[in-house]
């Protein structure tokens, strides 16, 4: 290869020598060609490819191609897909029939801002967006609305060049009704699609892009269609230092947790099992285990590198600090080029704090940053915990923030419904209703104080940033403030008397001010409190249309009030 660049390049300077020097244009033409050849060259000449690991591969579409390439053995289909990553969601499908509609789906979705990548199984019995029903005609949804499950493992996924190339494999039988069957018998009878659009944050994918798009009868998986001719122009894959300590993708199982972050594991006959976790960017990641098997981080135990700059085996007992233990047994980390890598081995007996830890159900844990080559406290977004089943290779990411889902839900109902409509049946119903104002208005309070301090002491116990936050310090002021109110409402209704001749500070307007600025407080920090825990577009949708419509109703409600009472 580099005796070709050389030899054209002495070609392309002997040419240009030869001529007339007084013919400087057409010197200058010949040059510019000659390079612009040798440039053409280049990029059709061979290269470490991730598409030149296996036995197929086929073009799709026209203007904007899409790649795969694929490899069967006796158990699973491995496969690669490529495209430019300009687009955010790229896709195979496999099918009896040359139509989307009634095809198995493998969809990989790249989210541009944060690099993460995740994989699922698809299905489509209409051209229209997934409705999110399990009956009647469903659109293009995730199987998991049908109750299905996704059967497609993520092996890798990079962006490289501007082009996106994700790896996946997946049985070559499922056994249901949602995943196309990979037999002997029936392989040349099903067609390949490719498909892909625009990531809009979404969780199904809507109506996508396709140019033109091109099927072929998987009759070809029996020889090999080119894969030079299949190479995609710019998904090189740098050739690892021979210094890193692995091969990543020498795993039995490999899983990607992001672009840029690769866990891989191999399980042997006497119940060990060895990890191997890389990272290829600047900072810090944690793996490990959680010690109860419930997802938690503690107690847990996690296996940390610092860029290369210092790694360890921690020990979680508390969200305040890691306790670092002595020795790695087992353990080895180094960081090349940019590229941190650590593997170490457990005994499926010693994960657990009793016990011995399934197989087919290990909880694990992980933890990363990319903004801090000091190992320090991470952002929620910026861990999980996975179930993974060792023999099996299949994940599943486990939702740990259960609890701190509820501590919203609670507040938003808290704040966001009870509180408001007792503050506005107090300050407008009064004479509409008589009595009732007051009846009215101490039952929501009430109900409204017991969920406040139900989602108060969720968080409380559940978050590792005790008070930390902007979030969380103006959530204990708005408490207090909450807590304070019914001592001072007891205190007005005891010393209320009918013939007043003004309104006292205290403590009736105490008690009116100490309300509303509870309300308003609680109101914006429930918009912080969805900024801080990373809440999808849809609850940004909703809660700011329960804030304008509630805003809305209390304005029309003092409009229509202060118009009666000038009457």
């Amino acid at each position: 290869y580099q005796r070709r660049v050389r030899g054209w390049s002495i070609a392309c300077y002997i040419v240009t020598r030869e001529q007339d020097n007084n013919r400087m244009t057409f010197r200058s033409s010949l040059l510019l060609f000659c390079f612009l050849s040798l440039f053409v060259a280049l990029s059709s000449a061979d290269r470490a490819s991730v598409f030149s690991q296996y036995q197929n591969c086929v073009v799709f579409g026209r203007s904007v191609q899409t790649y795969f390439a694929w490899t069967f053995n006796a158990t699973h289909l491995r496969g690669a897909a490529s495209a430019s990553s300009s687009y955010g969601w790229l896709s195979v499908a496999f099918a009896y029939q040359p139509a989307m509609i009634g095809a198995d789906y493998i969809v990989a979705t790249r989210n541009p801002s944060t690099g993460a990548t995740t994989i699922k199984d698809y299905f489509s019995d209409s051209k229209r967006p997934c409705t999110g029903s399990s009956s009647g005609v469903m659109g293009t949804c995730p199987v998991e609305v049908a109750s299905g499950r996704t059967a497609t493992t993520l092996v890798s996924a990079e962006n490289v060049n501007n082009q996106y190339t994700f790896e996946f494999t997946r049985p070559r039988v499922v056994g249901d009704a949602w995943h196309v069957s990979f037999t002997n018998t029936n392989i040349t009878n099903i067609f390949m699609l490719s498909a892909f659009g625009e990531y809009d944050g979404e969780e199904y994918i809507g109506k996508h892009l396709t140019p033109s798009p091109y099927t072929t009868d998987t009759a070809v998986l029996a020889t090999n269609p080119g894969l030079s001719a299949c190479v995609p122009p710019t998904t090189t894959v740098p050739t690892p230092a021979p210094s890193l300590l692995f091969n990543i993708k020498s795993y039995n199982f490999t899983y990607a947790i992001r672009d840029f972050i690769t866990v891989g594991w191999n399980l042997t006959g006497n119940n060990t099992v060895s990890f191997g976790v890389q990272m290829s960017s600047r900072g810090w990641i944690g793996f490990g285990f959680s010690k109860d098997n419930s997802g938690s981080m503690v107690p847990g135990e996690a296996f940390i590198s610092n860029n290369g700059e210092s790694a360890g085996r921690y020990n979680l007992n508390n969200y305040d600090g890691a306790v670092l233990q002595s020795g790695l047994p087992d353990a080895d980390f180094l960081t090349v080029n940019g590229v941190s890598q650590y593997r170490f081995r457990r005994s499926l007996s010693d994960i657990l704090t009793s016990g011995t830890a399934d197989p087919t159900k290990l909880i694990t844990i992980y933890a990363f940053s990319t903004s801090n080559t000091v190992v320090s406290r991470h952002s929620e977004s910026d861990s999980g915990s996975l179930q993974i089943n060792l023999l099996t290779g299949e994940i599943v990411s486990i939702d740990d923030k259960k609890l701190i889902k509820a501590h919203g839900w609670l507040m938003w109902i808290g704040w966001g419904v009870l509180v408001p409509l007792a503050a506005a049946i107090a300050r407008f119903m009064k004479k509409t209703i008589g009595v009732w104002w007051f009846r009215l208005h101490i039952i929501l309070m009430l109900l409204a104080l017991a969920v406040i301090i139900a989602g108060f002491g969720i968080i409380v116990n559940e978050s590792r940033e005790h008070f930390e936050t902007s979030h969380a310090r103006l959530g204990l002021a708005t408490f207090i403030l909450a807590m304070i109110q019914p001592i001072v409402g007891f205190i007005a209704d005891r010393m209320f008397d009918p013939n007043r001749d003004k309104t006292p500070f205290f403590p009736d307007i105490l008690h009116w001010i100490f309300g509303w600025s509870a309300l308003v407080m609680a109101l914006v920090n429930i918009w912080l409190g969805i900024d801080l825990y990373d809440s999808p577009q849809v609850i940004w949708i909703l809660w700011g249309i329960h804030f304008a419509l509630m805003t809305l109703i209390l304005i029309v409600w003092a409009v229509v009030n202060q118009v009666s009472s000038a009457h």
